[in-house]
C-alpha cells in the first residue's frame, strides 16, 4: 500500500541543512574569529583627547562674529603643520616631503571640531578632539593646537585693526599732501591772473561779482546789437528817402489864369487841396509811410487840375515852370541820414574790435575760473574726506586700544586637555565580534549555496512535492568504502588546514601581545607595516 511521505517545514529543512554542514559553518567561523582577534590585538589603539573653549560675543573680536569658521581655522593644514613643526615631532621630521604631507593629512583627519548653537547671550562652545596612538603626544598636540588657534585669532584681530589704523594714517597723510598741493596751485593761479584771494569762486555759497572784462564785454555786445539794429533801420529809411527823391520832379509847373469864363471854382478847390497836401507833406519825414501816400494824393489832384484846365473853354491860361522847392530839403534829409549812418558804422567797427579783444580775454578767464572752481571743489572734497578720516581714526584708535586690553579676548577655556589612561578606539571586542559574525555569515552562506545551488532532488520530500502519485519508499544513497575514505580524507585535510591556520593566527596574536621576539623579523616587519596602514 502506498504511503504519503510527510513533508518538512522550511525551518526544519533549514536547520537540517545547517546540521548536516555544521563543520562547513564552524571552520570559517573559527578562522574569521582568529583573524578578528589578531586584528583586535595588532590594530593601533588611539587615545582620544578633548578640550572645550567658550567663545563669548565681543564687538571688536572678529572670531565672535563668525564662530562657524572655527572648524576650518582649527583644522587648517598650515596650522597643523606649524604646530607639528614647533613641537619637533621626530617621526614627522624623519619623513620625506611626500610622507610628511601624508602624515599631516592623517593628523588633520584625526581632528574633530564641533561648535554648539549660540545661546541667548550669543555664547558659542567649541569642542576640539584629537585621536592618536600616543596619548602624551595627543594631549600635547591638542593643547598646542588650541593655543595656536586662540593666539592666531586674537593676534589676527589686533593685526587687522593695527593695519587698518596705519592705513588710515597713511591715507590721511596722502590727503593732506593733495590738499596742500591744490591750495598752492590755487594761490599761484590767482596770483598769475590777478584774482582776489577773498573773492568766492563761481558756484560757491556767496555771490561772485563779475570781473570788469566780462562786464565790459556784455555792455559792448548790447551796444553793438543796438547799433546794428539802428543801421538796419537807417538803411531802410535812406532807401525810402532816395525812392521818394527820385519821384519828385525837378521843376513844377506854374500857371496864370486870364480872366474869363472857366471852371475857376473847381480849380480853386483843387489848388487848395494841392496846397494843403503839399503843406502836409512838408511836416512828414520821407521815411514815413504817409509821405508816399501824400505824394500819390498830390499827383492825383494835379491830374484832376490838368483835366479841369483842359475842360475849360472860356478861360485863357498861360502855363510856365519853376524849380521844385521840395528837392533841396529832401536831399538835405538824405545827407543827414548818411552822415548818421557813417557815424554808427564807425562806432560799430570800434565795438567789434573791442568785443573781439574782450572775448579773448574773457575766454582765457573762463578757463581760469573753471580751474579755480575745480581746485576749490577738490579742496572742499579733500576737507570732507579728512573729516571722515579723522572720525575713522578716532574710532579705529579706540578699537585698537580695546583689542590690546585683556577684555577683548573672547575665548575662555571651559575644559582643559587631559591625558586619557585607556585607549578609546577602536573597540577590540567589536572587532572580534565582527570577525565571528563574518565567519558565521561566510559559513552559513557557503552551506546554503552548496545545498541549494544543485539542480537535483535533495530528498524524498522534494520528490513528493512534484510527483502526482504517492511515493512508496526511498532508498538512501549507497556510498562505497572508497568514496567514504576519500570523503573522510578531504574533510580531515580541510579541517586540519583550517585549524592550522586558526592556530597559527592565534599563536602570532599571542606572541605579538606578550613576546614579539618569538616571531620572525620579516613577520614582525610585515605586522608593523600592517599596523602603519591601519593607523
Amino acid at each position: 500500500m502506498a504511503v504519503q511521505i510527510e513533508q518538512q517545514g522550511q525551518l526544519q529543512e533549514f536547520l537540517a541543512v545547517l546540521s548536516r554542514r555544521k563543520w562547513q559553518i564552524l571552520l570559517p567561523t573559527l578562522v574569521c574569529a582568529s583573524l578578528g582577534a589578531f586584528l583586535a590585538v595588532i590594530v593601533p589603539k588611539k587615545y582620544v583627547t578633548s578640550t572645550q573653549v567658550e567663545l563669548r560675543p565681543v564687538s571688536v573680536a572678529q572670531a565672535s562674529k563668525e564662530p562657524g569658521n572655527a572648524p576650518f581655522q582649527i583644522k587648517a593644514m598650515e596650522r597643523v603643520k606649524k604646530v607639528v613643526t614647533d613641537l619637533q615631532n621626530r617621526e614627522y621630521l624623519a619623513l620625506s616631503p611626500d610622507a610628511q604631507r601624508d602624515f599631516l593629512e592623517d593628523v588633520q583627519e584625526d581632528i574633530k571640531v564641533v561648535t554648539s548653537s549660540p545661546t541667548l547671550r550669543g555664547t558659542t562652545f567649541v569642542t576640539i578632539e584629537y585621536a592618536d596612538v600616543r596619548r602624551e603626544w595627543a594631549a600635547e598636540f591638542l593643547k598646542a593646537l588650541r593655543e595656536d588657534w586662540i593666539a592666531d585669532v586674537v593676534d589676527g584681530d589686533r593685526r587687522r585693526a593695527t593695519f587698518a589704523l596705519e592705513s588710515l594714517r597713511t591715507e590721511r597723510r596722502l590727503l593732506e599732501k593733495q590738499q596742500k598741493s591744490q591750495e598752492e596751485g590755487l594761490t599761484n593761479l590767482r596770483r598769475q591772473h590777478g584774482l582776489s584771494a577773498t573773492q568766492p569762486a563761481g558756484g560757491g555759497a556767496r555771490e561772485r561779482a563779475e570781473d570788469p572784462v566780462y562786464a565790459r564785454l556784455k555792455s559792448n555786445e548790447t551796444e553793438r546789437d543796438k547799433i546794428s539794429r539802428s543801421l538796419q533801420a537807417l538803411d531802410v529809411e535812406i532807401a525810402q528817402l532816395e525812392l521818394a527823391l527820385q519821384d519828385l520832379p525837378p521843376t513844377i509847373a506854374s500857371t496864370d489864369v486870364v480872366p474869363g469864363e472857366s471852371n475857376a471854382t473847381q480849380l480853386g478847390e483843387v489848388e487848395g487841396q494841392i496846397a494843403a497836401a503839399q503843406a502836409k507833406l512838408k511836416g512828414i519825414k520821407p521815411s514815413h509811410s504817409q509821405y508816399i501816400k501824400t505824394q500819390l494824393e498830390i499827383r492825383g489832384l494835379e491830374e484832376r487840375r490838368d483835366q479841369l484846365l483842359r475842360q475849360s473853354t472860356k478861360a485863357q491860361i498861360v502855363a510856365g515852370s519853376r524849380p521844385n522847392p521840395d528837392l533841396e530839403p529832401a536831399r538835405k534829409v538824405i545827407e543827414d541820414k548818411k552822415r548818421e549812418r557813417a557815424v554808427a558804422s564807425a562806432t560799430l567797427e570800434r565795438l567789434e574790435s573791442d568785443i573781439s579783444r574782450d572775448r579773448l580775454a574773457a575766454e582765457e578767464l573762463q578757463d581760469v575760473y573753471r580751474e579755480e572752481r575745480e581746485r576749490m571743489g577738490e579742496i572742499a572734497r579733500l576737507q570732507e574726506k579728512l573729516l571722515a578720516i579723522d572720525k575713522k581714526l578716532m574710532e579705529k584708535g579706540q578699537e585698537v586700544d580695546t583689542l590690546l586690553s585683556p577684555l577683548s579676548n573672547p575665548f575662555s577655556i571651559t575644559a582643559e586637555v587631559w591625558t586619557p589612561q585607556r585607549p578609546t578606539e577602536p573597540n577590540p571586542w567589536m572587532i572580534l565580534s565582527f570577525g565571528i559574525v563574518l565567519g558565521l555569515a561566510l559559513g552559513v552562506g557557503s552551506s546554503l549555496l552548496g545545498e541549494f545551488s544543485r539542480s537535483c532532488f535533495r530528498g524524498v520530500a522534494d520528490i513528493s512535492r512534484v510527483m502526482v502519485v504517492p511515493v512508496l519508499g526511498a532508498v538512501d544513497r549507497i556510498v562505497t568504502q572508497a568514496e567514504a575514505r576519500t570523503l573522510r580524507m578531504r574533510r580531515t585535510w580541510i579541517g586540519a588546514s583550517s585549524l592550522a591556520v586558526a592556530a597559527s593566527v592565534v599563536f602570532v596574536t599571542w606572541a605579538w601581545a606578550y613576546d614579539a621576539q618569538l616571531l620572525a623579523p620579516s613577520l614582525r616587519e610585515a605586522i608593523e607595516q600592517l599596523r602603519e596602514a591601519l593607523r
